[in-house]
C-alpha cells in the first residue's frame, strides 16, 4: 500500500491510498499513524502562520519633530541625518495578540505625506529592533548604548526609485524575535554622498496615537549624529505618543519539554551603587508558552524573585556590595523549568554615576564656568566662550532650519522669532525652541565664538 501526504498551506491535510500487491499493511494502521501526524502538525501549526497586526489606531498627524520614524520636514530642509527611537510596550504588543516566540518578519509606519528623495539623491535607512524591560524611553542613554544587543533586523539604500505611496511604508525585517516585555525600534537615517537640492520630493508625515508615557525620541542633524549622542530631547506635545505600527509576525513552536534558560547577561560587573543595569540571556528558548523571572541573591545560595522582572529583559536598581542574579525559565505546556548561570554586579557607595550625580554635591553658591569635568579616565573640557548671536542666525537661515532674527539691547544680545501669529499653535512655539537647542548643540563647532 503507498500512502501520499498532501499539505497545502492552509494545512489541510488530504491523504490517497493506492493498493499494490507488493505491500499488504494494515490500512487501519497506517491511518492510525496519519492522525497522530495531523495532530502533530495543528499542534505546532502556528509556526506555519504569518499574521499581520496594528498597533494604534490614532488618527493625528506628526511632521516636522524630532521623534517621528523617519524625520524628514520639507523638500529642501538641510537636515540630512536622522535617528529615531520608537517603543512598544508589553500590553500593546499581547492587545495585538504578539506573543512572546514570535518572529518579526515586517515593520511598518503610516505616512499621510509621503516625499521620497528627488534626483540622485539617497539614504541608507538601518532598522535595529530589541527586546527591552521599560515602558517609556528617557534621555541620557547615547545612540550606541541604545542599539547595543539589539538585531539589525533591515538595512537598505531608498532613492528615488524606491516606493512613495501614502499608507504603511513596510520595511522587510529579518533575524528578530520577541522574547516579552518591550520592542525598541532604533531608527537610523544616513545620507549617501552629497546631497543635491531639492533633497527630497516633499516632506514625510504619520499618523500617531496619543499614549501616558514617551514612546517616541529621536533627533536630527544637518551633521552627522555620532554614536555618543544622548541628549534626546522629550516633552509631553512631542514624544508622549507612539507612531502607528504595522507588524507581521509568525508565532514561535511552542515549548516542551525542559527549557534552556540561556547564559545570563549584565551591562557592567560593578560600578557604582544605585546604577541601573540592564540584564539579559543569551541562547535561551523563546518559544511560545514561556514565562521567565528574574531572581537576586547576596550570597547566590538563597534566592528571591525580584518584583516585576518577568521579562528575559530586565533594567535592575542595583545597591552597594555584590548581588548575584540568574534568570528562571518555565515552559507552561510542559510545567518544567530550568535556572540560566549566574551574574554578579558590585556597587560601591560614595561613588558618583556620570548619569547620576547626586544634588548633595551642588552646593556651591559661586556663579562660576565649569572648565573641565572629569570621570574617571575621560575629561570633557570647555573653553566656556560664548557663541557669535549673528553667526548662529546665519547658519540657521543658510540651512534652512529656522527663521529668526538678532538684535542688542542694554549690551546684550538676543534672538528673536521673525513671524509670530495669532496661527502659531503651542507646539509650533515649544518646536521652534527645541530646534533652537538641538542645532546649536549639535553645530556649536561649525559658529562662531565670541
Amino acid at each position: 500500500m503507498v500512502v501520499f501526504l498532501h499539505i497545502t498551506n492552509n494545512l489541510l491535510i488530504k491523504t490517497s491510498i493506492m493498493k499494490t500487491k507488493q505491500n499488504k499493511t494494515n490500512p487501519r494502521r497506517i491511518l492510525g499513524y496519519l492522525m497522530a501526524l495531523v495532530m502533530v502538525l495543528f499542534t505546532n501549526g502556528n509556526a506555519w502562520a504569518q499574521t499581520t497586526v496594528t498597533v494604534g489606531t490614532g488618527t493625528t498627524v506628526a511632521a516636522g519633530i524630532n521623534g517621528v520614524p523617519v524625520y524628514r520636514s520639507t523638500a529642501t530642509s538641510s537636515f540630512h541625518h536622522a535617528k529615531s527611537m520608537q517603543l512598544l510596550t508589553a500590553s500593546q504588543l499581547a492587545g495585538a495578540g504578539i506573543g512572546p516566540g514570535s518572529n518579526i518578519s515586517s515593520w511598518a509606519y503610516y505616512r499621510t505625506v509621503a516625499g521620497m528623495p528627488a534626483g540622485s539623491n539617497a539614504w541608507t535607512l538601518n532598522v535595529y529592533l530589541k527586546n527591552v524591560s521599560n515602558t517609556a524611553l528617557a534621555s541620557g542613554t547615547s545612540w550606541d548604548g541604545l542599539i547595543s544587543g539589539a538585531t539589525l533586523a533591515y538595512s537598505t539604500t531608498i532613492n528615488a526609485a524606491s516606493p512613495a505611496a501614502v499608507g504603511w511604508w513596510t520595511w522587510p525585517t529579518s533575524g528578530f524575535t520577541y522574547t516579552g516585555g518591550s520592542v525598541m525600534a532604533c531608527i537610523e537615517w544616513v545620507p549617501v554622498g552629497t546631497i543635491v537640492s531639492p533633497a527630497f520630493t516633499a516632506g514625510m508625515s504619520w499618523l500617531y496615537t496619543a499614549s501616558t508615557g514617551y514612546q517616541a525620541m529621536g533627533t536630527s542633524s544637518i551633521a552627522p549624529i555620532l554614536g555618543t549622542y544622548a541628549t534626546w530631547s522629550l516633552s509631553a506635545t512631542s514624544n508622549a505618543r507612539f507612531y502607528n505600527t504595522q507588524i507581521t509576525y509568525t508565532a514561535g513552536a511552542n515549548c516542551s519539554g525542559i527549557p534552556n534558560s540561556g547564559t545570563a547577561v549584565i551591562s557592567n560587573a560593578a560600578g557604582c551603587a544605585g546604577a541601573s543595569q540592564t540584564l539579559s540571556v543569551t541562547g535561551g528558548t523563546t518559544d511560545a508558552g514561556m514565562s521567565f523571572q528574574w531572581q537576586s541573591s547576596p550570597d547566590s545560595i538563597t534566592w528571591t524573585d525580584i518584583s516585576g522582572a518577568t521579562t528575559s529583559y530586565y533594567t535592575v536598581a542595583t545597591g552597594a556590595g555584590t548581588t548575584y542574579y540568574q534568570l528562571v525559565s518555565t515552559c507552561s505546556f510542559s510545567g518544567d523549568s530550568s535556572v540560566s548561570s549566574v551574574v554578579s554586579y558590585t556597587g560601591v557607595s560614595g561613588c558618583v554615576s556620570a548619569c547620576a550625580y547626586p544634588a548633595i554635591y551642588a552646593t556651591s553658591a559661586l556663579n562660576a564656568e565649569i572648565a573641565s569635568v572629569t570621570v574617571g579616565s575621560m575629561t570633557n573640557t570647555s573653553d566656556c566662550s560664548t557663541l557669535a548671536t549673528e553667526d548662529l542666525c546665519t547658519k540657521l537661515y543658510e540651512s534652512n532650519t529656522l527663521m529668526v532674527g538678532f538684535g542688542h539691547f542694554k549690551n546684550k544680545r538676543f534672538i528673536r522669532l521673525v513671524v509670530v501669529n495669532c496661527e502659531n499653535s503651542l507646539d509650533d512655539l515649544m518646536q521652534f525652541f527645541t530646534v533652537l537647542e538641538e542645532f546649536t548643540q549639535q553645530n556649536k563647532h561649525l559658529i562662531k565664538k565670541i
